[in-house]
This record gives structure tokens, C-alpha cells and sequence, in this order.
């Protein structure tokens, strides 16, 4: 994944920065313990911002960056990640099935319709416990057969979406008989 002009410039830009790190990097045998050395790196410098700076970042940023500030503890700074506009379909995925994110950054894109339009982000959200519920009651109907038993039976959604979805089967599992 790193070519060997990647690995100096890595290992360069460190040494501006921290020894250690520039250190642990030349140290590196696999390209993996690289990208591990790098990701730490990158989060300790994030660690070490303060807010105004880490909200910039979030919008700025790369898909990384943003990964490590949606986590962040003040609010402002993970709603940001958020709502940055390079937010890709690929972070919203992970955020829609992410269980631990707060709950407000999965409302948050629970009520973003360009981000519900895709199938899969309403199925990962409906499966996620953080989501509000009034999303999640709103976005069952719209979820197919297969995926409605899985969810009747989840035991890591909250019973009312759980049972809701159960209903939901049945009523269509009615509405069907009486067509024949």
C-alpha cells in the first residue's frame, strides 16, 4: 500500500513533529504497523487540538479524520464531522450501523434524506439501538420481508421496534391471504 518515497515522506514529516514517531516508523517492518503507527499518531495530534481547531478539521479533513473526531466527546465537534460536506456514503453506512456513537449523530443522519434514500442506510439504522424511535418505527415499513424476521427476532433493538416489525409481518402476511 506504501511505496518506499510514501514511508520517507512519512518518516520526514514525522521528524518535524515527534522523534518517536519518526522513530517507530523508520522501526516498521510490514506496511501495516506503519498505517498503525500513522493512525496513532494522527490521534494523538487530534487529541492534543482544541475545539475551534479540531471543528475546522472536521470539515476539512480527510474520511480519517473525520472517523476520529465523530467519536470526540464535545458534541460540537462530532455533530461537525457530521455534517461536513465531504461526508461520503461509505462514512454514513458506518455511522448508520455504528453502536456507539451518540445518539444524536444517528438521529442526526436518520432525518437526512439524501442519506435515507439508500436502502441500506434505513436497514442499518433500523438495526442500530441508538436510533431515535420515531425514526425507526417510520423506517420498518419500509424494510423487506427477510429483513423484517431478522429484526422481529434482534434482541439488541429496543422491544417496541422489535414487535413493531412482528406486526408488520403479520399484516402483510394477512394482507396476502385475503388477495387469494
Amino acid at each position: 500500500m506504501f511505496t518506499k518515497h510514501v514511508l520517507e515522506s512519512l518518516a520526514e514529516e514525522a521528524q518535524g513533529t515527534d522523534v518517536v514517531i519518526a522513530e517507530a516508523i523508520e522501526k516498521a517492518k510490514s506496511e501495516e504497523e506503519v498505517e498503525a503507527v500513522v493512525r496513532k499518531s494522527r490521534m494523538f495530534v487530534i487529541q492534543q487540538m482544541s475545539i475551534a481547531e479540531k471543528i475546522r478539521l472536521s470539515v476539512l479533513g480527510n474520511m480519517g479524520d473525520r472517523n476520529i473526531l465523530m467519536r470526540d466527546r464535545n458534541k460540537l465537534v462530532s455533530m461537525a464531522a457530521v455534517k461536513s460536506p465531504k461526508m461520503t456514503e461509505q462514512e454514513i453506512l458506518s455511522i448508520a450501523a455504528n453502536k456507539f456513537l451518540d445518539e444524536e449523530i444517528v438521529g442526526y443522519v436518520a432525518g437526512q434524506r439524501k442519506w435515507v434514500k439508500n436502502y441500506q442506510v434505513i436497514h442499518r439504522l433500523v438495526c442500530n439501538p441508538k436510533c431515535p424511535s420515531r425514526y425507526a418505527v417510520s423506517f420498518i415499513k419500509l424494510l423487506k420481508p427477510f429483513d423484517l424476521t431478522r429484526l422481529a427476532r434482534d434482541k439488541t433493538v429496543p422491544q417496541s421496534v422489535a414487535r413493531l416489525a412482528s406486526q408488520v409481518i403479520h399484516s402483510r402476511d394477512s394482507g396476502a391471504k385475503k388477495k387469494h
